[in-house]
C-alpha cells in the first residue's frame, strides 16, 4: 500500500503492505476524503466477565466508558466509524460502538497515532483521560492485532505514564485479534481478552461483523463525534474597570466575576474585536453561561486547548446565531498576541 497523503490514524500500520484484505482497507483506511460512510454490523456472540467479586469495579469501568460490563450472548452490535482530526492529535478516527441489550449501551473509543513513539493509541473514558498505547501489527495475509504496550493519563498536552506492574494490576493486559473471513470478503471476526496478573482472564467477547458502506453523515452530524477537543482564545476576567462619565470603579463584570476564565469565539462583526462572544461560569450561579461583553474586561489573554464538552457544545451553538470559529491554533495564537501587545500598549 503506498499513499501520498494519509487519510487514517491506522495507515501506518498497513504501510508497505500492497495486499491487504477489503474489511481491512474499507474499516481501518477509512478518511473523511471518501463519499460515503462506514459501519461495522453484526453480533457480538458473547460478552463475559469474571470472577465474581469483580463485578463492582466492572461495574464502575463500564460507568466511565472503559468497557461493557456485561455477561450476555448473540448481542445486536454497530460499530461507526467516524474520522477526522484535531489540532492536539491529528489524524483520528472515532469508533462508536452500539450494543442491544435490554437497553442500548453506546461505548465510544478515539483511535490516534502518536508519532513521537510510533505507536496506535486509544483515547478512553471520561474527557479521553486514559491514553492506551498499543502494539499494532498486521499479519499477512487476513489479521490485525492489539497489544497493550503502555498506558499513562493524559491531562492536556501532559501525560502520566503508569508504571508497568501498576497498569498491569490496574486494567490487565489487553489483546485483540481481527481476523477477515476467508470466504465472504466483507466479513470479520473478532475476540478480545484481558488478563490479569492476579486472577487470570478476567473479561472477553467475541463476534462477527459485516463492513458495510452507508450514507456519509453530514459535516453536523460528524462534528460533535471528532472535535473532541478545540484551540480557543482564553483569557480572565479584570479585578476592576471604571464604568461611566464618573469613573466608578467596579469589580469584575456584570456577569462574571474578577479572574473568571473565558473562553472566547474570534471576531463575529467586524468591529476589530472590542465586544466578544465568551463562555465562563457565572456570577453567584456559577452555571455556564454565553454573553457578550466588551474585550476590555479581559485580560491574560492565550491559546489554550478546550477539553470541557459543556464548553466545546456552548463555543459550537455561539450567541444568537452568531457561531464563526477559530480556523487553526496559528489564529488564535496570532489574536492572543496582538490582544496582549494593545493592553501592554495602554
Amino acid at each position: 500500500m503506498s499513499t501520498s497523503t494519509p487519510h487514517s490514524p491506522l495507515e501506518p500500520i498497513f504501510a508497505g503492505h500492497d495486499s491487504i484484505p477489503v474489511p481491512f482497507v474499507e474499516q481501518f483506511l477509512y478518511g473523511e476524503h471518501l463519499p460515503f460512510g462506514m459501519k461495522l454490523v453484526g453480533v457480538m456472540h458473547r460478552i463475559w466477565h469474571r470472577p465474581w467479586f469483580l463485578s463492582p469495579l466492572f461495574w464502575m469501568l463500564g460507568k466511565v466508558g472503559i468497557l461493557v460490563p456485561h455477561n450476555a450472548e448473540n448481542v445486536p452490535t454497530s460499530l461507526v466509524v467516524r474520522p477526522g482530526r484535531n489540532e492536539l492529535d491529528g489524524l483520528l478516527h472515532v469508533w462508536d460502538r452500539t450494543l442491544t441489550f435490554g437497553r442500548p449501551v453506546r461505548f465510544r473509543t478515539t483511535i490516534i497515532y502518536d508519532a513521537s513513539i510510533g505507536k496506535v493509541v486509544d483515547l478512553v473514558g471520561p474527557k479521553n483521560l486514559l491514553y492506551m498505547v498499543w502494539e499494532a501489527k498486521f499479519h499477512p495475509p487476513s489479521r490485525f492485532t492489539l497489544d497493550t504496550d503502555s498506558i499513562a493519563f493524559r491531562f492536556g498536552r501532559r501525560k502520566l505514564w503508569l508504571p508497568r506492574p501498576i497498569w498491569k494490576f490496574l486494567f490487565g493486559t489487553v489483546t485483540f485479534t481481527q481476523t477477515a473471513d476467508p470466504v465472504q470478503q466483507d466479513k470479520v471476526h473478532i475476540d478480545l481478552l484481558i488478563t490479569h496478573p492476579l486472577f487470570g482472564r478476567i473479561f472477553g467477547y467475541d463476534g462477527s461483523f459485516r463492513v458495510v458502506r452507508t450514507d456519509k453523515p453530514s459535516a453536523a452530524e460528524f462534528k460533535p463525534h471528532e472535535e473532541s477537543t478545540a484551540w480557543c482564545l482564553v483569557g480572565n476576567i479584570v479585578e476592576e474597570h471604571e464604568f461611566g462619565e464618573s469613573k466608578e470603579i467596579l469589580s469584575g463584570s456584570k456577569h462574571f466575576t474578577p479572574g473568571t476564565k473565558v473562553y472566547c469565539l474570534p471576531p463575529q462583526w467586524g468591529d476589530g474585536y472590542e465586544k466578544v462572544v465568551a463562555v465562563g461560569l457565572a456570577r453567584g450561579s456559577r452555571r455556564w453561561i454565553t454573553v457578550v461583553l466588551p474585550s476590555r474586561l479581559i485580560t491574560n489573554w492565550r491559546a489554550k486547548v478546550v477539553y470541557k464538552s459543556v464548553v466545546l457544545r456552548r463555543l459550537r451553538e455561539g450567541f444568537d446565531g452568531f457561531n464563526r470559529q477559530w480556523a487553526s491554533q496559528k489564529e488564535v495564537e496570532s489574536w492572543a498576541e496582538s490582544l496582549r501587545r494593545n493592553r501592554r500598549a495602554g
